[in-house]
Parts: C-alpha cells; structure tokens; sequence
C-alpha cells in the first residue's frame, strides 16, 4: 500500500540525514553514507584518528555491487585470503576463487 511506501521513505529520509547518520556512525563507528554528516562529527574525528584518516578516503570509495551471490564470493574470499595467510600459494589460490566465485554467480543468476 502507498502508506507504506511512503512510510519507509519518510525512515530513509530520517536515518540517511547529516545528523542521524553522524549520531550512528559514532555509535557504530561505520563509515557514514554521506560525506556530509563529517560536519556533525567533530569530536569524533578528532578522538579516533585512524577513523579520521579513513574519513578522509570517502572520495576514492564505491558501494558493493548490488549481486545475487555477492556476499557468497565475499565468505570464499575470506577462506582465500586465510589459506594465502597459511601459506598455499598465491596462484593457485587465486585462480581456484576465480573459479569458485565464476561458479557461485553463475548460480545465482540461473535462478
């Protein structure tokens, strides 16, 4: 129903505002959705400068695509990333995620 269409937008509007997303980032200490809510944010940008320093790093940044499978790719890489921290060879580890990330995609689209 359009009441709640127009419910959920009034939400959307409300949590992705300046000063909502800068009260949530610096609970959660997520990066904010807009680069904009940085001006609210002062003293937390000056009590962790590490989360400043990534602030910072906005402008370079993209959203993740928005993919059926993706978050499955996103767990083989970690495995991937682990077993290359463990020791297996870079290549091969690399060439084996291709193919199961290729696999997974190609999965999820079929549906």
């Amino acid at each position: 129903p359009i009441e709640l269409e127009l419910a959920a937008w009034i939400f959307l509007k409300y949590i992705t505002s300046p000063e909502v997303q800068a009260q949530w980032v610096s609970s959660s200490l997520y990066l904010p959705i807009r680069t904009s809510a940085l001006n609210f944010m002062g003293e937390q940008l000056n009590n962790y400068p590490s989360y400043s320093n990534a602030t910072n790093l906005m402008d370079f940044s993209l959203t993740e695509p928005s993919l059926p499978g993706y978050d499955l790719v996103g767990q083989e890489v970690e495995l991937a990333l682990q077993a290359i921290f463990d020791g297996s060879d870079i290549i091969e580890t690399l060439d084996s995620l291709t193919a199961i990330a290729n696999r997974i995609l190609t999965l999820q689209l079929e549906r």
